[in-house]
């Protein structure tokens, strides 16, 4: 089976401008293998303490030689709540006008802090970041290294490097220069500029001196005591190795306790995302090594099980919001199910679950039963009409004055014209839809009061799984209902 999307072109990593909020981590170009258009995907991360609440990109297509194509395309990314090195924009798919577009240059515009600040870009260019390089490469020499890590923490995963208006750390994490110490290690910038190298290698042969010295030592100790250890009684000997059972497994009990609390500290209070995956494989690996130790057993499942889940819908969701066929029933198991370690809010939103959790009910096939059944369509055909309301949940948002948003559905009518069933994230017990008659301002609605103002269908199921369908004009002066009955998913 095809997939969906092919990956056409990729940015740079780390494209950054001088003094700029923010980078740009990742980008990609996109095609829909069903519809034949492109998007582009960017992946934005926060270097700022200020919270981010807005940021507005420019796309800049490129035909197949990367040649301009066309005009730029603007994009506002709206309520955020981004702190500093959280990424985000991952899965907000840009559409581009051109199908013909292969590849792209993208650039910040503006970013909006929270206090309603505005930083505006100026004339530097956005230019990727040099890529650091691990401390033992970096280094050479892996005991140099070991000798780095003991001098400046065991977080140390490269030298400290300046570039542009920045510093990375030696813990990785990217600092201003006007910062004097690493805002997520708090290492002092000026400490770690300052590496001599050549008493970096002295320390780290002195140290390795005295490791060989010490293992000598013990060595000799070890032989002379074996000399001197002549059993008197056998009472002696069982004791000695009772003793050092005992001490073997004490020692034992006290690793696994620290092992274990280790990895409980490191995933206690976090989702899993892109961030802490790392930390919750690396806990899972523990508890599995732990074995019977307390219930690793039970916590290693449960973590196999919800990063099994993770890794899934992460993969599904990363370059759409599409909800189809192939995973809406894994989607609902998703939704409907308490995790521990996951919340469907990082990859769907309270709007996206609430919708999900309206539709599903309705999806399927209904056979006409009783009342009007040409409401649905606007062409008088046979009355006998069925309606099919497909598990291809195509989520459309559009913004209006209240920062709401529409999601819809299609829907068949005996096979023939599309219906749109418009769902909005309300409290209301039932949800309006719209057919082609009266969708045609649906598009770009100005305001939540346009969208009433227009004729509408409501439709509900009752208990005994009958699907009520009511017309109503927006004068009140026409009320058409009619009744649908499910029919069974296999009939014979």
């Amino acid at each position: 089976m095809e997939e969906r999307y092919t990956r056409l072109f990729s940015l740079p990593e780390n494209l950054y401008s001088a003094g700029a909020p923010v980078m740009i981590a990742a980008g990609a170009l996109l095609k829909d293998n069903q519809t034949g258009k492109v998007l582009a995907q960017l992946k934005l991360r926060s270097l700022v303490d200020q919270k981010v609440k807005a940021v507005k990109v420019k796309i800049a297509p490129l035909d197949m030689v990367g040649k301009p194509l066309g005009e730029a395309v603007d994009h506002l990314y709206l309520d955020l709540n981004a702190s500093r090195d959280m990424e985000f924009g991952q899965k907000v798919p840009i559409p581009l006008p051109d199908a013909t577009t292969r590849g792209f240059q993208a650039s910040v515009l503006e970013v909006v802090f929270a206090d309603n600040t505005l930083w505006a870009a100026g004339d530097a260019p956005w230019e990727p970041l040099s890529a650091p390089v691990p401390l033992a490469q970096a280094l050479a020499d892996d005991e140099l290294a070991k000798q780095y890590r003991i001098q400046y923490g065991e977080d140390s995963v490269n030298l400290f490097h300046p570039e542009r208006d920045l510093w990375r750390c030696a813990c990785g994490a990217l600092n201003h220069q006007n910062e004097p110490v690493c805002h997520k290690c708090h290492k002092q910038a000026a400490a770690l500029a300052a590496l001599d190298l050549e008493k970096l290698k002295a320390d780290r042969d002195k140290r390795l001196e005295m490791e060989q010295q010490k293992a000598a030592e013990e060595k000799a100790a070890a032989k002379r005591k074996a000399r001197i250890a002549i059993p008197t009684a056998a009472v002696a000997v069982l004791a000695c190795l009772l003793l050092f059972h005992f001490m073997q497994k004490r020692q034992v009990e006290a690793a696994n306790a620290e092992a274990y609390q280790a990895a409980l500290d490191s995933i206690q209070g976090q989702y899993i995302d892109e961030t802490s995956y790392p930390d919750f494989e690396q806990a899972y690996n523990t508890f599995v090594e732990l074995r019977d130790y307390k219930n690793s057993t039970k916590i290693a499942q449960q973590l196999r099980t919800e990063i099994h889940i993770y890794e899934t819908l992460e993969e599904q969701t990363r370059y759409s919001l599409v909800i189809d066929s192939s995973n809406i029933e894994a989607i609902m198991y998703y939704i409907n199910h308490d995790f521990q370690y996951i919340n469907p809010k990082e990859f769907l939103g309270d709007f996206l679950v609430t919708n999900i959790r309206f539709i599903f009910p309705y999806i399927g096939e209904w056979e006409y039963l009783s009342g009007d059944p040409n409401m649905l369509s606007f062409e008088n055909e046979d009355e006998q009409r069925s309606l099919s309301i497909s598990s291809n949940v195509s989520t459309v948002f559009q913004f209006f004055d209240k920062n709401e948003a529409v999601m819809f559905t299609p829907l068949q009518v005996d096979g023939t014209s599309d219906i749109f069933n418009w769902m909005y994230s309300s409290q209301q017990n039932i949800q309006p839809f719209f057919n082609q008659a009266t969708q045609y301002s649906m598009k770009y609605p100005k305001s939540i009061s346009d969208v009433f103002y227009y004729d509408s269908i409501y439709m509900t199921i009752t208990p005994d799984d009958t699907l009520q369908i009511s017309y109503a004009s927006s004068d009140g002066s026409t009320t058409v209902s009619c009744e649908y009955q499910r029919i069974a998913e296999q009939k014979d």
